[in-house]
């Protein structure tokens, strides 16, 4: 079913029913289509800032490498000052990998006027999706992510498409989370440095009835992937946190190889 709902969108936006993945950051960042197709994708040197412009990070000239070696992220005040400092690339990496991304399986499940809360949003591609597609609804969306480049871009393109609140993380401090219907943590755990209380902050906020989103990924520990050591030792303890606080209703294994995808919780 979620093939066939990409499949749909791709036509969409090919066929000019819907708007292009990329204007949003046309509007913001006063670039063409083919700048932020090439933006967003990854090569080696390639500097993640728009020099000269007004969003332009910290660390401008510096390549995506130089600034992976520079913060080794092995604390969490460096895991802040590499969001920090990746600039503009994130806004534009994360709308191309997006771009054909239909996120009705997380909308099934939001009340009409229900509250969803998006932790470590980036550019809050799930919030802005289901404005975009179900508008006119009274829906509230809660943003949550680290001060970030990418996370302004995000608030930015829901103004005037949703209603939402955005909340900062700070080091050593979750924000309070309102009461929601639904809730995604969808490419997150594998980053940050305490899985456990970032599944049971999130659990917390969720109605009884309410539903769960998250898909911890899981790398091999040789591999240059993203995930934290920490945050792979505590993986365990975050499912049997889950199993006892959520009825498991759909998704591959956690246990599996990669880590199994995406899955969906239901709050007893």
């Amino acid at each position: 079913m979620r093939g066939l709902d990409r499949l749909a969108g791709r036509i969409a936006q090919a066929v000019g029913w819907e708007t292009p993945w990329y204007a949003d950051l046309i509007d913001y960042y006063r670039v063409t289509p083919a700048q932020a197709l090439a933006l967003g994708t990854r090569v080696n040197g390639r500097r993640p800032d728009l020099p000269g412009s007004a969003t332009c990070s910290p660390v401008s000239g510096k390549t995506f490498e130089e600034i992976w070696a520079a913060r080794p992220r092995d604390c969490e005040e460096a895991v802040f000052a590499f969001y920090r400092d990746i600039g503009s690339w994130a806004s534009f990496r994360q709308a191309v990998r997006h771009r054909w991304r239909s996120w009705r399986f997380v909308a099934r499940h939001l009340p009409p006027a229900g509250t969803l809360a998006e932790f470590g949003c980036g550019i809050a591609p799930i919030s802005h999706w289901i404005a975009t597609h179900e508008p006119g609804r009274p829906r509230f969306f809660f943003l949550t992510d680290v001060p970030s480049e990418h996370f302004t871009f995000g608030q930015h393109r829901l103004r005037g498409k949703a209603a939402f609140l955005a909340l900062s993380v700070t080091p050593g401090i979750l924000p309070e989370l309102p009461p929601c219907d639904v809730a995604s943590v969808l490419e997150v755990l594998e980053h940050v440095p305490d899985p456990v209380a970032v599944i049971r902050h999130v659990g917390a906020a969720i109605r009884p009835g309410g539903v769960l989103f998250e898909d911890f990924h899981r790398h091999d520990a040789e591999s240059d992937g993203p995930d934290r050591p920490s945050a792979r030792a505590m993986r365990p303890e975050v499912y049997r946190h889950l199993w006892r606080h959520f009825a498991f209703e759909a998704g591959r294994p956690w246990d599996a190889d990669d880590g199994g995808g995406t899955r969906r919780w239901r709050k007893r």
